[in-house]
């Protein structure tokens, strides 16, 4: 069926090269001196009429009645539908001409032989011809004027009439001889004068000239654009010649005209055609308002090298270039609605994209994108497209020379600057497009900027920074009007959601950015088929399709994914941790850590070639893992143990008492510590190296959920206190005045109204050491101690019999009074008599209370209360981490954090059967979420 359909396609070439818009040339060699030579050369220059390969145009070869039939359809445009049948039993559909024999019958101009036959291969007779053309015209029959010539009397009867009537109207003539010879085949001389002098006679055009000025001086080349009037379609186009003045016919009718330069435009509206008249025009130009923006399809991707039509009345055109790009001259302060040619879709009507794009005055806009309601696939324009902002709204985008604020709407950066754009501390956010086009000798420097779209157009080989730049939607890059790489260098904590690259460039990541999604494909017209991709993008996966590209990578380049869609070459030392090879892949200079090929695909690996072995599911279901992309801990130190194929993390026995934890992450993301869901921690950390305390979250921030953990987790009181060493704590708390004064005002009034509720006093006493608190306390203060203390030293007396007095308590060594008081059965009215509320007012108050403090046994005293009572509860301890501690300086904090033994509390959680984990969180995007789970 192929070869039938390439045989028929290659006759009709053949057949109606002469007469179709197959021009070979203008001077053909065998036209010198030929009779017809002026219309053969005036119809070839019109593309009505072609001749053969070898310059020749061969005049007085005989003409077929198909080919005559197709001639004549041409130069009327005379058409059918698909539902015009032949109906010639000699005429199949599997014919060249067969649609031209049908639309020639369907327009009632010829006819065939009594058998059914219309015999399309015979040659054409003059007569024949002459009948055509009559029926064609409508012509009135007429034998009058045949007498003339001499062969009259052959002329049959049923031609007679048609013959007649083209003399009579000079579209056909004799011979020298006086003959006419109605049985002697036309030739193609004789076809494209007898043509020409028909629709030189029947023309139904007239003329329009004009002349284009400003402020009354002649405008050259403006371009003249003709519609029908109240129409949105171009009809014909020319230019003004030197002195402004343009013309052209047209057929009769009412048309629309408009004339712009670059910057100017002008319309005249509703000018009647008459035929064969001339109506003329004068164009007088006004300053344009100068429309630039961009045409993408529904999917983002580029609408390229198709019209835009801004209409309102009158009709301004554009046409995009290969990014989708346009620019386009429109009269200003209207409101124009907005149309495009679908380019995967000829001979359709254009579509509408908005129907209230608002233009203000003269002078240059930039609108942004405009989106089409149709899908171009990947062909149109070469790739992806910047998505969002702008829009059918008309949104007008202006040139910043800074960022002064938040914006809305589409934006670009001053064309041809270098320069640094945006703020050294305050990040803005653009709601739209940043369109950047420094030109290819310009750096620009973009920085603290979060912004939707980023299109970078061109830029030198040094650089085009950005500087902790967050594009939320895509970066793309399409500087097709350059011949080298643009390059593109990510610094600080910049985040790109998705790069499109179009056209040659050089993607630097460096510093803690990340960049999530590359998709290289590369226009079919790019100068330079090339992209380097440098710095870490562990995280990210590279998608190439589109052209064939090659891909350079550097010595310290890692890359996380590296799918192939296309003819692709690799070159260089950077590290690729998973290809997945769809298409020619030649990984010259280092292999893949992992490669996944689909079955049949020939690839080379440091020249060795292999075939893959992987089919079309696994390659699916490798190419829709999106697993890459999570954050993920690479590496955890001090007190936990990393397992990255079951994301499990497992605590460390030792050390119990630990300094802050060293987590390396992927990219940046949100730490939480949680147990049965509930969050006890929360950390925002940054790609790379980060430090984190647990305790500190855990006990302080999220006091509250960690309480509520402990009362439903099984785990007890006990189990809490183990992993607190409040020696510890209080130690580091004695090396700040700051404090101290904490401690006093806010953690001995709790410690000493728990002992005071204590039912044995004997062991906190003891740990007290009075002694020596005594000891470094002024005279007043001692008097008030003294006056606290008196009451036992009472009780002591009266049991004994003896008479010690309050010195006795306070000296060098009260053993054996103490012993005495442990012993005897009255040990508890001993101690109760003393009042430890009062000791503590002593101390508050004193002007020696650093010194005092320095003396107390703190280890010892908790040691004692956690031994001689059961109200130590987990509120106690909250009090003093939670309420207390928190106003402590950074360094006591840190010390005290290091002595609390997260672990510990951790591992009685998992001993309970509870479910502990660290979720990571993108920092960027929401969904992509990782989880590990801790364990023994």
């Amino acid at each position: 069926m192929k070869n039938k359909v390439y045989l028929r396609l290659t006759l009709c070439v053949c057949l109606l090269m002469a007469f179709t818009s197959i021009a070979f040339a203008a001077n053909f060699t065998d036209l010198d001196e030929h009779w017809a030579r002026l219309q053969i050369n005036k119809w070839a220059e019109k593309g009505l009429v072609g001749g053969y390969s070898d310059g020749t145009f061969k005049p007085n070869k005989a003409v077929t009645r198909a080919e005559f039939v197709a001639l004549v359809n041409r130069t009327f445009n005379i058409t059918g539908d698909e539902s015009t049948a032949a109906s010639f039993s000699d005429v199949k559909p599997a014919h060249w001409y067969y649609s031209d024999i049908a639309a020639a019958k369907a327009a009632g101009y010829i006819g065939g032989y009594p058998d059914g036959t219309f015999k399309p291969n015979s040659s054409i007779t003059r007569q024949e011809a002459a009948s055509i053309l009559a029926r064609l015209l409508k012509l009135e029959p007429t034998t009058g004027g045949l007498e003339k010539f001499a062969d009259n009397a052959s002329m049959p009867g049923w031609a007679r009439g048609s013959i007649g009537a083209v003399i009579n109207n000079d579209i056909m003539g004799g011979y020298p001889d006086s003959t006419f010879k109605p049985l002697n085949n036309i030739t193609r001389a004789e076809a494209v004068v007898t043509l020409d002098r028909a629709l030189e006679l029947f023309s139904t055009e007239g003329t329009l000239s004009g002349k284009v000025t400003v402020d009354g001086t002649a405008v050259s080349n403006a371009v003249i654009k003709v519609f029908a009037a109240g129409s949105y379609e171009v009809l014909n186009e020319v230019k003004t010649d030197s002195k402004g003045n343009f013309e052209l016919n047209l057929k009769a009718g009412n048309y629309d005209v408009t004339a712009s330069t670059t910057d100017k435009a002008a319309y005249k509206g509703n000018i009647g055609i008459v035929p064969g008249k001339t109506s003329t025009i004068n164009l007088a130009l006004e300053d344009a308002a100068v429309l630039e923006g961009k045409i993408e399809d529904e999917d983002g991707r580029n609408v390229g090298e198709t019209e835009v039509l801004f209409t309102t009345n009158p009709t301004f055109t554009a046409k995009t270039d290969k990014g989708g790009e346009f620019t386009a001259v429109v009269l200003p302060d209207r409101t124009y609605t907005v149309r495009v040619y679908n380019p995967s879709e000829e001979d359709q009507e254009p579509v509408i994209i908005t129907e209230e794009l608002q233009v203000g005055s003269a002078g240059k806009h930039f609108i942004g994108n405009l989106e089409a309601p149709f899908s171009v696939g990947v062909s149109s324009g070469g790739g992806g497209g910047a998505g969002g902002g702008g829009g059918a709204g008309g949104q007008t985008i202006e040139t910043i020379n800074e960022i002064s604020g938040d914006l809305t709407g589409d934006y670009r950066v001053t064309t041809g600057v270098n320069g640094v754009f945006g703020h050294d501390t305050n990040e803005y956010t653009i709601n739209g497009t940043l369109y950047v086009d420094p030109g290819p000798d310009n750096d620009i420097t973009l920085q603290n900027i979060v912004v939707t779209n980023l299109v970078v157009k061109s830029g030198d080989e040094n650089s085009v920074v950005l500087k902790n730049i967050k594009v939320t939607n895509e970066l793309k890059v399409t500087a097709l009007n350059q011949d080298k790489k643009v390059r593109i260098v990510t610094k600080g904590n910049s985040y790109i959601a998705k790069a499109v690259i179009n056209s040659q460039a050089k993607l630097d990541i460096a510093d803690t950015s990340v960049l999530d999604i590359i998709e290289i494909a590369l226009d079919q017209n790019a100068p330079l088929k090339e992209v380097d991709l440098l710095g870490d993008l562990s995280s990210s996966i590279v998608t190439v399709r589109g052209s064939s590209a090659k891909i350079n990578t550097g010595n310290t380049t890692k890359i996380g994914r590296l799918i192939i869609e296309t003819d692709t070459d690799i070159l260089g030392a950077g590290e690729i941790q998973e290809a997945i090879v769809t298409a020619q892949a030649d990984f010259k200079d280092k292999a893949p850590i992992n490669i996944i090929a689909k079955q049949g695909i020939i690839y080379i690996v440091i020249g060795n070639e292999r075939t893959g072995t992987n089919t079309d599911n696994e390659i699916n279901e490798a190419i829709n893992d999106k697993s890459i992309l999570l954050p993920k801990i690479d590496s955890i130190e001090n007190w936990f143990t990393l397992n990255q194929e079951s994301k499990t993390i497992s605590l460390a026995e030792t050390p119990r008492n630990f300094s802050p934890a060293a987590l390396d992450v992927s990219k940046p993301c949100s730490l939480e510590l949680k147990a049965n869901g509930t969050l006890l921690g929360k950390w925002e950390l940054g790609k790379g190296e980060n430090e984190i305390t647990l305790a500190e979250n855990v006990f302080g921030t999220y006091l509250t959920n960690t309480l509520n953990v402990i009362k439903t987790s099984g785990i007890n009181d006990q189990d809490i206190y183990q992993a607190v060493n409040f020696g510890s704590i209080l130690d580091a708390v004695k090396s700040s005045e700051e404090d101290k004064a904490i401690v006093y005002n806010k953690i001995l009034p709790r410690i000493f109204e728990l002992i005071d509720s204590l039912e044995d006093k004997s062991e906190v006493y003891a740990a007290i050491n009075l002694p020596a608190i005594y000891d470094a306390a002024d005279s007043d203060t001692q008097g008030k101690i003294k006056e606290a203390v008196q009451p036992a030293v009472d009780v002591y007396n009266s049991k004994t019999g003896e008479s010690i007095v309050f010195e006795d308590l306070v000296s060098a060594d009260p053993s054996v009074i103490l012993d005495t008081v442990n012993s005897a059965a009255w040990k508890n009215d001993f101690y109760n008599a003393i009042n430890f509320t009062g000791i503590y007012t002593a101390l508050k108050d004193s002007p020696s209370r650093s010194d005092i403090y320095d003396k107390i046994n703190f280890t010892a005293v908790y040691e004692a209360l956690q031994n001689n009572t059961d109200k130590l509860t987990i509120y106690l301890y909250a009090a003093l981490i939670y309420n207390d501690m928190k106003d402590f300086n950074p360094s006591t904090k840190n010390t005290i954090y290091s002595s609390i033994d997260v672990n510990s509390f951790l591992a009685s959680l998992i001993d309970k059967g509870n479910t502990v984990e660290f979720v990571l969180t993108d920092s960027f995007n929401s969904e992509l979420e990782n989880t590990y789970t801790l364990s023994k």
